[in-house]
């Protein structure tokens, strides 16, 4: 009788329980059925738009970046965390764009986020494909025998470039032998190697290790690229007197595995992850899934239209080399156009340069009659305001367009409207009729 009592007595409060369970259970996953809006939060600015132009009145996107944080080096806070664990989609870059991302998601417990890597929808540009070689240094050779040898490996081949090597021009060095990988000789394992002339390899290599004979037809300095780094296989160039060769270090790179992340640059590729975003919040949304479909058509034309201005726009151009006093965030844009980079920093921009890497650059102005140097907002101009001195031109911006200043956001500064700007400098940099 006391336990009918009890169970009674508790019945009211598990109906209760049970119901705001069931209410919590249905309002959370049917939430975009009532008139509460998408809440999306993005990691970048480009994304933060594509959020806004596709969701329209039914989206309340956020940008994490704060206004003028650069995007490589933000670091997060708990409540950036916060934000992400109460949205219902958060969009980022992926491919290595936001290094602090991991410590992010990490931290994320929302059961009911959906997580979009935009890298995931288009094709990424391998670091290789930035610098096709992990290695490269300038050896002073007379002419002569010399042995290249290679310890055991598990790699079954290397590349090799070899090329002359006179003044500071390295980056027309490299761009020549960029070109000389489309003419690539194949050497069996203990194959001499001729070199009378600027020339790329395709070593084939033993697993107990390998020897190769190099003649070197005239003194000079000679600028090799290696496709891996001399450490991993312990390679080695020994002249006639068995003494092994140090040379002059001019990159040393870690491309395994590595991506150019600067995905947004190329248009076509921002229309693949605008269909991406429509797609996530009809999942979300069922309901308004033409009206997503429908925003997402509408943006997308107005990017190819901006494509279509960019191709007319640098069609005929006097020089297809523009100097970056900015970091490498361009290769997307440039494979699309067909121009050439030669940027202060690398892919991100986390350290300064050398001298010797200012004094290529100043060699490759000269070489390629530069008369304007392009700076970014979110970079300090300083190296190439000096750059555009030292040539005798002028500066101008170019953004990338990873996030906003303030004073942008104030006057509503869009992607397009950025990338409009870019275009006009361009055309102005590159003298284009």
């Amino acid at each position: 009788m006391a336990k009918q009592k009890k169970l009674a007595y508790m019945l009211p409060i598990i109906l209760i329980v049970v119901s705001v369970l069931l209410f919590a259970f249905f309002t959370g996953s049917a939430k975009q059925s009532s008139n509460e809006k998408i809440s999306v939060v993005t990691s970048l600015f480009p994304l933060y738009e594509f959020a806004k132009e596709v969701g329209g009145d039914k989206v309340d996107a956020t940008l994490l970046l704060p206004p003028g944080a650069e995007a490589h080096t933000f670091e997060p806070k708990l409540s950036d965390i916060q934000k992400i664990n109460h949205a219902d989609v958060f969009v980022y870059i992926g491919a290595g764009m936001e290094p602090w991302m991991q410590d992010i998601l990490d931290g994320v417990d929302a059961k009911n986020l959906t997580v979009v890597d935009s890298s995931k929808y288009v094709k990424l540009l391998p670091a290789a494909k930035i610098a096709p070689y992990e290695w490269s240094g300038v050896y002073t050779l007379k002419k002569g025998t010399y042995i290249y040898n290679f310890d055991a490996s598990d790699e079954e081949a290397m590349n090799l470039g070899v090329i002359s090597y006179s003044g500071n021009n390295y980056e027309k060095a490299t761009a020549e032998f960029s070109q000389l990988l489309e003419t690539v000789q194949s050497i069996s394992a203990g194959q001499e190697i001729n070199v009378d002339k600027d020339s790329s390899y395709t070593l084939q290599l033993n697993p107990n290790g390998t020897k190769f004979t190099i003649t070197i037809a005239n003194d000079g300095d000679y600028l090799f690229y290696t496709q891996h780094n001399p450490e991993e296989m312990n390679m080695q160039l020994i002249d006639g007197n068995n003494t092994v060769l140090t040379a002059d270090i001019k990159e040393e790179l870690d491309i395994h595995g590595a991506n150019d992340p600067h995905i947004w640059t190329d248009f076509e590729n921002d229309q693949k992850i605008v269909n991406a975003l429509a797609e996530t919040l009809s999942e979300k949304d069922p309901a308004n899934k033409g009206y997503y479909m429908k925003n997402a058509q509408e943006y997308n034309g107005k990017l190819a239209a901006i494509d279509d201005k960019f191709k007319a726009g640098l069609k005929t151009c006097k020089t297809r080399t523009f100097i970056n006093g900015g970091h490498k965030a361009f290769e997307y844009f440039n494979k699309r156009y067909n121009l050439t980079e030669i940027a202060v920093y690398g892919i991100i921009p986390d350290s300064e340069p050398s001298p010797r890497k200012i004094e290529e650059i100043y060699s490759a102005a000269k070489a390629n009659n530069v008369k304007y140097v392009f700076v970014e907002r979110l970079v300090n101009p300083k190296i190439g305001e000096v750059i555009a001195t030292e040539i005798g031109g002028q500066v101008l911006t170019l953004n990338a367009g990873h996030n906003l200043q303030k004073d942008q956001i104030e006057k509503g500064v869009t992607l397009i409207s950025l990338m409009e700007e870019n275009l006009q400098n361009l055309k102005i940099g590159l003298e284009c009729e």
